[in-house]
């Protein structure tokens, strides 16, 4: 079977590009750094918190990025925010100690997802899309506390949040 190398997408015999990424298609993908097996057995019994809330294909990338920075974390169900909508949305959930790293991940690898509004912070901070309207008290990426909820940039790491 092909594979996206980009977003890891599995396809059908006979297909050459990836119609997400637009990259062209290879046999094997090279694994992950860290295996979801790996991740859920070093978490274990640990308290997990959620870092971000979206989509399954986006919350599947945060996932990968965490993977290859080392950050182990795993996939569950959403907590539940209030906002709802017709797709799907899963949680990306890491251990609480590894909150700082993991908002590193979510800075650097990903915060395009969260200007497209498929993807929203957890508890890292308490962002939420157009539909969840929450205030913005913490910076998702570094945890800085934020003097307005209508600040549109984290003095602290330079994030983009609104």
């Amino acid at each position: 079977m092909p594979y996206c190398p980009q977003c890891r997408a599995e396809y059908r015999p006979g297909f050459e590009t990836c119609a997400h990424c637009d990259v062209s298609l290879v046999a094997e993908l090279e694994p992950d750094y860290l295996s979801d097996d790996a991740m859920a057995q070093m978490l274990e019994g640990k308290d997990l918190v959620a870092v971000g809330t979206g989509a399954i294909e986006s919350a599947k990338e945060l996932r990968r990025a965490m993977g290859r920075a080392c950050v182990p974390c795993l996939l569950g169900p959403p907590q539940d925010s209030g906002a709802r909508s017709c797709a799907p949305r899963v949680s990306v959930y890491v251990a609480r100690e590894d909150i700082e790293r993991a908002g590193r991940v979510f800075e650097e690898r990903l915060a395009d997802l969260i200007d497209s509004g498929d993807l929203v912070a957890g508890e890292a901070g308490s962002v939420e899309n157009s539909e969840g309207d929450a205030a913005l008290d913490s910076c998702p990426a570094c945890g800085a506390t934020l003097s307005s909820a209508s600040i549109e940039e984290c003095t602290d790491c330079g994030l983009a949040l609104g």
